[in-house]
């Protein structure tokens, strides 16, 4: 029966929870909790594991996680990962909680250092453990790492209340040994116990831990922990006999601990030892005892010798897994006693042992022919002969890192289990080597970073034999040009991430074939490489949909990180231009109108040389000196600065191709670039515009820009949509802000500043058809959409492309802008539809109010204003002021009313640039009309954007001296005017002033404003002149502020940058 809901009709609570258990991701858990709200409970009941981070507020965190998730039973709190509280209930997210950020670019050579104020997180404690004992009553694995500020005292509750505890892992903890002494005696069935870090335990804790619970302890780890000693060890070993793994780092344990575990651990599997005052005599001891031992790690060790080694081969002979590092004293004996007596070995790694060589590697490749994994790091002593071995008698190796090594031929041809192939800095290693291991391993790893000898043969005979390779890295390869990465593109489809820093012969031709087919690329590593181009760049981000990480150079980020086209609206734009080229052949303007849309290289080329054309992402706006004739401040017009052009270079057609009108947004590190659709004839008059001799903007003139934008409403709706974008792809995707106000309004500052507009005289009627949203929602708008980065600062936010895919879909299906409401568009796709909500079919809304209001009516608006200002205190510079706001609107009303919102008094001549929500019926030839009549959506919504010119002057003037009376000393002088000219109701609330010195540290400063209080920091002094709560309102003030002010000297910065401030009393 169709939509009939049988699993939750027929199936039980227990089965569905069993269901949910056998999901085996976390995302998959997220989704099914969303389904419905039954699901959400259930799958609560299904969750077992929780891993959260412990800076930010764990210990309220954790009491909120205990009342949700009650069956929980392993929590994995690390200080090392933040956490946020969660979201007020009633509170609408800002984001998705599941979304992640995909992509993040990195600037070769910059340190990316956090603010103090960021470092400053708060942490878990005691209160917060004994919240975990609390609220996970069947816990039975609990990880605390680094989580410096709990103490005995929390684990001693924490203890008492989870007896059922099995592994607990207090690595970094500063835990005593009252702490440790209340868990043996309490969790009887303990099993695994890290003790890494804890650096105030001694013997008592550990002894009392064994004694109490010995019985169940199957794995301890224990480093750095200095007052433990062998003691310690001689109980673990009278009474831990179930010991199976085992993992010390210390130099307080001698050879008569180690000799106590294994007499006293018959049943040990795993022993790690980086402990340099054990010698040969332990590890007889462990070849004698402990016959079940699997992996032996050996590290740092100056006193072992090949006899520990013979005795590990002879008594081990269940040994799979062998690490050996920095064992100086090791030879090709002891090797060869391990590969004739442990022949079940897998996994062998010898780091920076000088003394084996390939007697006996040999030794390994004849007599261990199960070994899959293999690591030779160092060895200096290793031969071709050696590898030779290996490649014929382990046919099963799957990973073999080389460092320093020669010699991989054999092991291609032999190793057809090959997947993980790391080759760092062998140079001797050639194209044949390569070309031997592409015809026979299936690799899915290769590192070939610095292998000199290595070409174009060797990487595109692997790109042709390894099709499932995801990762590779040919850094420092000199010789790799562009064919190998056109081979890797066409090859190796599954490729997810590639290094190619400081390869100084690929370009952005062979980046373009790399990420043709290689849509999975998550990182790609490009410093260094001098024929890579910001287009390049752009390239690599914009066709990948995975990409998350960019390492490259700073000034290779003019790149676009998303592009967006519509295929209908390109159809359309390239019937119109043809005709229109066909119909002015003799049309004195030689630009050829653009017929196609660029590649997303091309666009961030163009945008990039645009930015260095006019010298800055805005412009100059007006025509200067430095302005050239087809630019856009040559057409002297502000607007330029948001209504931008760019010139599209065809080297095949050899002329330029001018792309506008683009709607240009800055929101915080990004650019957004909107083109709507208009008509050839357009850009045509922009490009005359763009070649006149005359300047500025008379009113007799024939044809001027402000007469050219008025004919196209088109470019209102590309703005709407620029803000929009801009909203998402920053976050602040939160209703606009609507007070309500008992007081009369009085319109904000707009009222002073662009001529009196009024709210008083709002109305609105009824209606039963909607009007037509033609004039507003241009056919065709935004026929392009890209968003580039303008210089990301360090910590701003990254772009989540699929939440601005999802939402560009939906609201501007075809090209042409619906609804720009977020919250709208993904509470309707979250949430559906209710019956009682969608209007009778002879009403037909607007796409922006899916659903109609009951209830309480009222029209609610709010101004929000912000002043920009500049004082040079220069006659040849004047001082500028311009005011940008915008006008918020909640429409609580009935049915479909049309609103009229009257523009009294409105002066398009101090108008910059003015956008309008959609559901506004934008006049198209008169933008003084009295009166702006729009069809309301729901919620809250910005209806009008605007930036204008100011008659006012800046509420505060003034000017500021300051004059250096010694090396270490200067004077400064401010003296202000505050609200000159401005009159009641206009308040100022308050006012500071910062002095910055970024470059010097203060010591100390003496003065004494006339008005007001002063605070000095390090690098800045401040002066409060006007406090919260005691505005200025109907009057101006003066004050002055003279002072001096003192700085460390600079002897002692260069020497003792650290040393910290004393001032001189």
């Amino acid at each position: 029966m169709r939509g009939h809901d049988w699993i939750n009709t027929c199936l039980p609570d227990e089965l569905i929870l069993e269901i949910l258990r056998r999901l085996d991701s976390k995302s998959s858990h997220d989704a099914c909790s969303l389904v419905c709200k039954r699901w959400l409970g259930l799958e609560r009941l299904s969750r077992s594991t929780l891993r959260i981070g412990a800076s930010g507020s764990p210990d309220i965190f954790i009491k909120f996680l205990a009342q949700r998730f009650v069956n929980v039973k392993a929590v994995h709190i690390d200080e090392r990962l933040s956490i946020s509280l969660p979201v007020t209930a009633g509170k609408r997210r800002r984001r998705d909680e599941n979304s992640l950020l995909s992509l993040k670019i990195h600037f070769a050579g910059e340190r990316n250092e956090p603010k103090e104020e960021e470092c400053e997180p708060f942490c878990l404690t005691d209160s917060g453990l004994t919240a975990v004992a609390d609220g996970f009553a069947k816990l039975e694995k609990l990880s605390l790492i680094w989580c410096s500020n709990v103490t005995s005292f929390g684990v001693m509750s924490l203890a008492q209340k989870c007896s059922l505890l099995k592994s607990l892992d207090l690595q970094g903890c500063y835990v005593g040994d009252q702490g440790l002494a209340v868990v043996g005696q309490c969790c009887k069935q303990l099993e695994d116990l890290n003790l890494r870090f804890c650096e105030s335990l001694t013997d008592s804790g550990l002894v009392t831990l064994a004694t109490e619970c010995g019985k169940s302890l199957k794995s301890l780890g224990v480093a750095a922990c200095a007052r433990i000693t062998d003691k310690s060890l001689e109980a673990v070993g009278s009474h831990c006999k179930n010991l199976e793994t085992l993992s010390l780092d210390s130099e307080f344990i001698s050879n008569k601990g180690i000799l106590a575990i294994a007499q006293g651990c018959p049943l040990l599997k795993v022993l790690k030892l980086q402990c340099i005052n054990v010698t040969d005599r332990a590890l007889m001891a462990v070849g004698a005892s402990c016959l079940s031992l699997e992996m032996l790690a050996l590290y740092s060790f100056q006193q072992f010798t090949d006899e520990g080694l013979r005795s590990i081969g002879k008594g081990c002979k269940k040994l799979k897994n062998l690490t050996l590092s920095d064992c100086n004293f090791l030879g090709d004996r002891g090797l060869e006693a391990i590969a004739t007596g442990c022949t079940e070995l897998t996994h062998l790694e010898v780091n920076g042992c000088h003394n084996i060589g390939t007697i006996g590697l040999e030794s390994v490749g004849k007599s261990c022919p199960r070994l899959t994994e293999l690591a030779l790091l160092y060895c200096q002593r290793v031969g071709n002969f050696a590898l030779t071995e290996v490649g014929r008698g382990c046919k099963y190796l799957q990973a073999l890192h080389l460092v320093g090594s020669k010699g991989i031929v054999a092991v291609g041809e032999n190793c057809h289990s090959l997947t993980d192939l790391s080759l760092r800095f062998c140079d001797r290693v050639r194209d044949e080597a390569l070309i031997a291991v592409g015809h026979g391993c299936p690799l899915k790893y290769l590192n070939v970073s610095g292998c000199n000898q290595i070409g174009d043969a060797g990487i595109v005979a692997v790109a042709r034999g390894c099709p499932n390779l995801t990762y590779l890295d040919v850094s420092v390869l000199q010789n790799l040009r562009d064919i190998a990465l056109t081979e890797l593109g066409e090859g190796c489809p599954l490729l997810k991430d590639i290094v190619l820093s400081h390869c100084h012969q690929i370009t952005d031709i062979g980046l373009s074939h790399l990420v043709k087919n290689c849509q999975m690329l998550e990182s790609c590593h490009m410093v260094y490489c001098p024929s890579i181009t910001a287009a390049g760049v752009a390239t690599v981000v914009s066709s990948c949909p995975n990409i998350k990480k960019v390492l490259v150079e700073k000034w290779k980020i003019d790149l676009i990180y998303m592009f967006r086209r519509f295929p209908v609206v390109e159809k359309r734009w390239r019937a119109a231009c043809q005709s229109e080229n066909e119909s002015s052949d003799d049309d004195p303007v030689k630009y050829t109108v653009f017929s196609s849309i660029p590649s997303d290289s091309e666009l961030a080329a163009a945008f990039s040389e645009r930015k260095t054309r006019e010298g800055s992402v805005r412009g100059f706006g007006i025509r200067v000196s430095q302005s050239r004739e087809g630019s856009d401040s040559w057409v002297d017009d502000p607007i330029t600065r948001h209504i931008v052009g760019v010139y599209i270079n065809k080297e095949e057609e050899g002329e330029n191709n001018l792309m506008w009108p683009l709607a240009l947004h800055i929101k915080g590190p990004y650019c957004i670039l909107i083109l709507p659709l208009v008509e050839p004839r357009h850009v045509k008059a922009y490009a005359r515009l763009c070649k006149r001799s005359d300047c500025g903007n008379a009113v007799t003139a024939h044809e001027n820009l402000s007469s050219l934008l008025l004919d196209l409403p088109s470019i209102t709706g590309a703005f709407m949509v620029a803000h929009a974008v801009g909203d998402i792809v920053t976050g602040d995707v939160v209703e606009p802000e609507v007070v309500v106000n008992q007081s009369p309004s009085v319109g904000g500052l707009l009222d002073s500043l662009t001529g009196s507009i009024g709210i008083s005289g709002i109305s609105s009627r009824a209606k039963p058809v909607a009007a037509p949203v033609a004039s507003s929602t241009p056919a065709g708008a935004a026929a392009i959409g890209a968003l580039a980065s303008d210089v990301p600062k360090s910590g701003s936010r990254l772009l989540d492309k699929d939440a601005l895919r999802s939402f560009i879909s939906s609201a501007m299906p075809f090209g042409t802008p619906l609804d720009l409401s977020y919250s709208n568009i993904f509470s309707v796709r979250a949430n559906g539809f209710s019956s009682l909500d969608i209007p009778p079919q002879d009403l037909k809304q607007p796409a922006w109010k899916p659903y109609l209001y009951k209830g309480k009516q009222r029209l609610l608006f709010t101004i929000h204003e912000t002043l920009h200002a500049a004082m040079y205190d220069r006659d040849e510079i004047p001082d500028s002021l311009s005011v940008s706001g915008q006008i918020n609107c909640r429409a609580e009303l009935e049915r479909l009313p049309d609103v009229s919102f009257p523009l009294t008094g409105l002066s398009a001549s101090k108008i910059e640039a003015l956008s309008f929500h959609p559901c506004a019926q934008v006049p198209e030839q008169n933008v003084d009309k009295q009166a702006l009549m729009f069809s309301p959506p729901l919620g809250n919504f910005v209806l009008m954007r605007y930036q204008a010119t100011c008659r006012l002057g800046p509420p505060v003037k003034g000017f500021y001296q300051l004059s250096m009376v010694s090396e270490d000393e200067g004077a400064f002088l401010f003296k202000l005017h505050l609200m000159e000219g401005y009159k009641s109701p206009l308040t100022m609330e308050f006012c500071n002033v910062t002095m910055p010195f970024p470059r010097r540290r203060i010591l100390s400063f003496d003065g004494t404003p006339s008005i007001g209080t002063v605070s000095n920091a390090e690098h800045s002094v401040e002066w409060k002149i006007i406090t919260s709560g005691r505005g200025l309102s109907g009057k101006s003030i003066e004050t002055t502020f003279p002072g001096t002010v003192r700085y460390r000297s600079r002897l002692l910065e260069h020497h003792y940058p650290e040393f910290p401030l004393i001032p001189n009393q």
